[in-house]
Order: structure tokens, then sequence, then C-alpha cells
């Protein structure tokens, strides 16, 4: 369905055309914004790496605590979440596989002092985006463009709203760059976070942030009779740098006991897994034709999914 509604929207294929054209001889459309940020994106200089999450002790809330406590965690390395890449050549089918690469790895000749690692190498080629806000603006008018003119409940947001996550001993609160939520209800469906640099070299902060993220909308609202703990429910939809990556989150029932403190004996050890899909490269018109229309059919199905709980609340 969501392939079918693009191909008979003419905005769209304006978009698509505008990857020819020189930037002032871009075509009007609903995508030219999207476009133009899109292109300012590349344009360096940069803001500093800023985790958006804040963690609270319960019994001792002062700022040089939690000042601490982020520095600890600024040196903590978390192990990466199951990665995944597009095929090659497999054009716009939705075919992925399983990426056992791994390019924070350190070259096997010379040494830090006499050659620099890729990530050297990555922040010299692709310097951060001068402002975070450019990232935000470039993945937001995308995904606005992509549902402002199709008749759906679903809209897409930069409100920075916070979660907040309620333990026994400690909370934290995380706050994401936007979300989609229903237009009726305000539920969010979905997460929005972006980042000015690549992925690859700050990515044990960004899987960190975003799994606290995660962590801190289940907990928030767990949605126990609602759609939100299907399959493919929960995701991010995350842009670093001119890379778009799709994040979805698994986990079961267990874990949500787990959550709310109230572990099923003998269960074992239930954990959340954030399965990370992409990149798709903005300065591609094939990849940014295949992320559109999966954005795009996350915005219909989440669209189902709100008539769905009306249905059987009536």
């Amino acid at each position: 369905m969501a392939a079918a509604k693009l191909r008979e929207y003419a905005s769209w294929k304006a978009y698509l055309e505008s990857f020819k054209c020189h930037p002032h001889q871009m075509p009007q459309s609903t995508f030219a914004p999207a476009r133009y940020f899109q292109l300012l994106v590349n344009d360096t200089s940069s803001d500093d790496f800023v985790p958006d999450v804040t963690f609270t002790p319960v019994a001792h809330r002062t700022r040089g605590k939690t000042t601490a406590l982020a520095r600890q965690m600024a040196d903590v390395y978390f192990q990466t979440p199951t990665r995944y890449k597009r095929q090659e050549g497999t054009g716009n089918s939705l075919g992925f596989e399983e990426d056992s690469s791994d390019e924070e790895q350190p070259f096997a000749s010379g040494t830090p002092e006499e050659t620099p690692g890729p990530s050297e190498i990555l922040k010299q080629m692709y310097k951060p985006t001068k402002d975070e806000e450019i990232v935000t603006a470039a993945l937001s008018t995308f995904l606005v463009g992509l549902t402002i003119h199709f008749a759906i409940s679903s809209r897409w947001t930069v409100h920075r709203k916070a979660f907040k996550a309620d333990f026994s001993h400690a909370s934290f609160e995380a706050r994401i760059d936007g979300y989609l939520e229903d237009g009726s209800t305000a539920k969010v469906r979905t997460l929005i976070e972006v980042k000015p640099v690549l992925r690859r070299i700050k990515r044990a902060l960004i899987n960190m942030q975003e799994a606290a993220q995660m962590v801190a909308w289940i907990k928030s609202d767990p949605d126990l009779d609602g759609s939100l703990n299907k399959t493919g429910r929960r995701l991010h939809v995350s842009q670093n740098r001119h890379e778009v990556f799709l994040i979805f989150a698994e986990y079961d029932q267990d874990y949500l006991d787990y959550l709310d403190n109230k572990p099923t004996p003998g269960t074992g050890v239930h954990f959340l897994t954030m399965h990370e899909y992409g990149p798709w490269d903005i300065t591609s018109s094939s990849q940014m034709s295949e992320l559109g229309t999966i954005l795009l059919a996350i915005a219909l199905r989440a669209h189902s999914d709100l008539r769905e709980e009306e249905r059987r609340r009536k």
C-alpha cells in the first residue's frame, strides 16, 4: 500500500528527481525543504555529542551526583546491538542480512601512534554536521512530507518529549528529538533520535542512549491493552549525520514484569534486544526511495493500530 501511494504522489517523484539537479534548480514540491536540509547536513563544523539521558538517584537528587554518574556512563562500553545491512542489488526489496563486520576494529598494521585508526580517518572524512538541529530539520521535514497529504491519523512532530522511568531505588529521564503520534490521542508510536556525527564513531554512546530511551518509553507507557507490545511496534528512526537507521525493540511479557519489579520465578533473565537496520544514505535517491516506502508503511500501520484499538474499546 505504501509503495502504491508513493507512486501516485507527484511531490515524491519530484523529490527523487531533485537528486539529479543542481540545488538552485530544485523542483517545487512538498519535499523541497527536506532536500534543502539534507544538503545542509554535509555542511560541517560541529557540536559535541551530548547524551539526552539523565539518571537521578532517588535518595540523593543532587546535580553533583548526576554529573558524576553521567561521566561514568560515558566511559562504559556497551555491547553493540544486532546489526543488519542492506543487501547489494536488492533495489526496493527489503532484504537484510546480518552484518558481522565491525567497523570499530583497528587496522591490523601500525600502532595508534604511527597510523590513524578508522575512527580518526572517519572523523576527518565525515566531519560532524555544523548543528544537530540541521539533522533534525532534514529528518523531520522528510517524515512530514511522507504523510502530510494522506488521510491518516498518524503525524510526525519534533516535540522534545521526556519519558521518565521510575524504579524502586532510582529513576531516569530520557528525552527524544521527536516522535510519531496519534493525532487524536497523542499516543507515541515511534521515536525520533538524531545526532550530527556518524553512528560508528559514537556507537557505544548512541546505542546506550537509544536503549535508555526505549526502556523509559516502555516503562512510562507499558500499553498493556494496546498494540505497542506487538512485534515491531516500538522502534527508533535515528539519523546520524547523513545516515538513517531503523532500530526495532524486541522483548516479552517477562521483561515487562521485570521492569515492573514483578519477575516470574523460574523464568530466568530477560533482556531488551535492539535490532538495528541500515544505514540508508540521504545522498542516494535509490536508498531514500526504499526508506520512504518503509517509513510511510510504518505510519500507515500506526494508523491501522489506532483504528483497531478504537474498535476494541467500543
